[in-house]
């Protein structure tokens, strides 16, 4: 994620003396604390906003109305009672039979085994060493998300 390339660039003192700072310093212009503190009070006005300035819809509008399924009165596409009259065990029974979608069965056993052909790479740890290459600007370089298919010294810093 881009904060956590923002934050590891701007947390070194190497990589902010090297591209950001007109004078040396043995720190980095944020700490995780400052970093953390700084995230947290953005959430917590976002949230502030939301509830200040968002409505919620009241007009008992269903998921599957809103994707345009259903056949209206309010009932969803897998003809169980509307999402404010399901008790718990009707809950289930729509989550099962979402589950036994062939779409959904696919994406599961895609999200099961992508995992197996990168065992081998993932056994091997494959590091750079730090006077090489320093970490904070190993992270600024690559992708900043981690996938299944990224080298083994990336997923290892």
């Amino acid at each position: 994620m881009a904060s956590y390339t923002l934050f590891m660039a701007a947390n070194s003192a190497d990589f902010c003396n090297k591209y950001i700072r007109s004078t040396p310093s043995n720190a980095g212009l944020v700490t995780l604390g400052g970093f953390m503190s700084f995230w947290g009070w953005v959430f917590l006005a976002t949230t502030c906003y939301i509830v200040a300035f968002k409505q919620e819809a009241g007009d008992g509008v269903t998921v599957a109305g809103r994707c345009g399924g259903g056949g209206g009165g309010g009932y969803s596409a897998l003809g169980a009672a509307p999402e404010s009259e399901m008790g718990v065990v009707e809950t289930y029974k729509a989550m099962w039979s979402i589950a036994r979608l062939p779409a959904v069965m696919s994406l599961v056993l895609f999200l099961m085994t992508s995992k197996v052909g990168f065992a081998a790479v993932d056994a091997v740890c494959l590091s750079l060493p730090p006077h090489v290459f320093p970490s904070a600007l190993f992270h600024f370089c690559l992708p900043s998300f981690k996938s299944p298919v990224a080298p083994p010294f990336y997923k290892h810093m």
